[in-house]
């Protein structure tokens, strides 16, 4: 899961040495070459950790960030709605006082049917259409952080294949360079085995800095995963507790519509 094109940032780019200079250092001296083949590879190694540790930082931050935003959203928008449902009890409580003066008991009795039937309706719906109003925005939220764990996953895993590459590549070009070392500083033997001691140091370093960086890979993506996965249950708990409150709040707008409608029946039959 690479990147089709990864733009390896400046700092890395800035602290890697060229294979030009181990190049240069080959034709001098053999052994000085293979300790600055293995000299370069390390330094590539941990510019690329760092950057790799520095995407991995900024994406998990960025995650925890997001995911503590939309919670905070989600709640507010819990309480408007809260406050929406009650209010809305109490204003068609107080119309129906206000319609029921002074008429019959007859035909107070039908409208406070009505009201009571239209209005806790109409105050069911509003919870209903609020808490999937939450829930959708939440899902939203969830998949838009998942989506940026998964960015810097690629990001990640895009810029170390990249240097592992290369690193094959320079680890290889060294090594044909060194066998092909224009003096031979004793006998045909001596400079065979100097060379292959020199190739095998070339081969060892470039394994061991791949390990390394495959090692940090390991650790950020797991990073990763684990803060997106920590992130996302924050928004689900916090599209819960807000699901809660409404549930109770409707509950409330009901019971409180109930408790001034019987109010009136009262009021009506004293006045009857």
């Amino acid at each position: 899961m690479f990147l089709e094109h990864v733009v390896i940032p400046s700092d890395y780019l800035k602290h890697r040495r060229t294979i030009d200079e181990v190049y240069a250092l080959i034709d001098k001296d053999r052994v000085a070459a293979a300790e600055a083949a293995r000299l370069k590879f390390r330094g590539d190694v941990e510019a690329a950790v760092a950057t790799v540790s520095e995407i991995s930082a900024v994406a998990g931050a960025r995650i925890v960030a997001d995911s503590q935003v939309v919670s905070a959203k989600i709640m507010i928008d819990a309480e408007v709605s809260a406050t929406r449902l009650l209010a809305e009890a109490e204003l068609r409580a107080a119309e129906c006082i206000k319609e029921t003066l002074n008429r019959p008991h007859e035909v107070i009795e039908a409208m406070l049917v009505e009201i009571a039937r239209s209005t806790s309706t109409h105050i069911s719906s509003a919870a209903a259409d609020s808490i999937d109003a939450i829930k959708r925005d939440a899902e939203i939220a969830i998949e838009g952080l998942k989506e940026a764990g998964a960015r810097a996953i690629r990001e990640i895993q895009g810029l170390a294949a990249t240097v592992e590459a290369q690193l094959r590549i320079d680890a290889k070009a060294a090594e044909e360079r060194l066998k092909t070392f224009r003096e031979r500083p004793h006998t045909p033997e001596e400079a065979s085995a100097q060379a292959n001691d020199a190739c095998r140091l070339v081969t060892q370093a470039a394994a061991e800095g791949t390990s390394t960086l495959q090692e940090t890979l390991a650790q950020s993506l797991e990073t990763i995963s684990k803060v997106t996965d920590d992130a996302c249950l924050v928004i689900r708990e916090a599209a819960l507790s807000a699901e809660k409150r409404l549930v109770l709040c409707e509950e409330q707008a009901l019971a409180q519509l109930r408790d001034l409608l019987h109010l009136c029946r009262v009021g009506g039959k004293r006045d009857k």
